[in-house]
């Protein structure tokens, strides 16, 4: 298993686990809707999980079966680079997490939240446009009978940098959340390529939709950790 993989299974797995915790912080509505989505992540760990370990492998060797050279070459490239040209993308989103740590020190948590939140909104619109990058490179290399193997190569070049940067260091509670939205609307917009005939427009689209339903469980996630905050600071 390469570190890649080992990164992939970890961080995909941890995504319902936190989902829980935030779960029995909240009731009502916001904690329904994320208990809606507690479900949905542990329907799908499972299947993303076998993805992650052999989806490269496979994909690896098929191509290579296939004389992809090119194709295998560039996604060594972006296992390699791809982690620093996300973390450059990603600095202004990450930048408004300092604000946000500011207000909460000062007990203002609806500006803490503000931050917060837009700092997850930059960051999850990265995430769907690298994804939507890559497989529109990868789709352009493809031929008619390598589409199946070259989308399982171009996940996990997708993937990899993001769970590699969502494992590193310090990482908050909304980095599982990130790297398991992330999966979903790259095999979802796979599974479109390969059942249909999207325009990159449409698979754009998709991946958009997808990336917001994780936008906004983030968002109720950390209205009820600050909610949480709140009534603990009131006691």
């Amino acid at each position: 298993m390469t570190p890649q993989d080992h990164h992939q299974r970890e961080t995909g797995t941890k995504a319902a686990a936190q989902l829980t915790v935030g779960n029995s912080r909240g009731g009502g509505s916001l904690g329904g809707f994320v208990g809606a989505v507690v479900v949905l992540g542990a329907a799908v760990s499972f299947p993303i999980m076998f993805l992650n370990l052999l989806g490269g492998i496979v994909s690896g060797i098929w191509l290579g079966v296939l004389g992809m050279w090119s194709v295998i070459l560039a996604g060594i490239v972006g296992f390699i680079f791809g982690p620093s040209v996300l973390a450059f993308a990603l600095i202004p989103g990450l930048a408004l997490l300092l604000p946000a740590g500011v207000f909460h020190n000062r007990g203002s948590l609806s500006g803490a939240f503000v931050f917060a939140f837009g700092s997850s909104a930059y960051i999850y619109s990265i995430l769907a446009a690298w994804c939507m990058s890559v497989m529109w490179f990868f789709l352009g290399q493809a031929t008619e009978g390598s589409v199946f193997p070259v989308l399982l190569w171009s996940y996990g070049v997708a993937i990899c940098p993001i769970c590699f940067m969502a494992t590193r260091g310090e990482t908050d509670h909304g980095s599982a959340m990130m790297v398991f939205f992330s999966e979903l609307a790259y095999i979802s917009a796979g599974i479109w390529v390969l059942a249909g005939d999207p325009s990159v427009k449409d698979l754009g689209t998709l991946m958009a939709c997808v990336m917001s339903v994780g936008l906004i469980v983030a968002w109720v996630h950390s209205a009820m950790k600050f909610a949480g905050d709140g009534s603990m600071s009131k006691r």
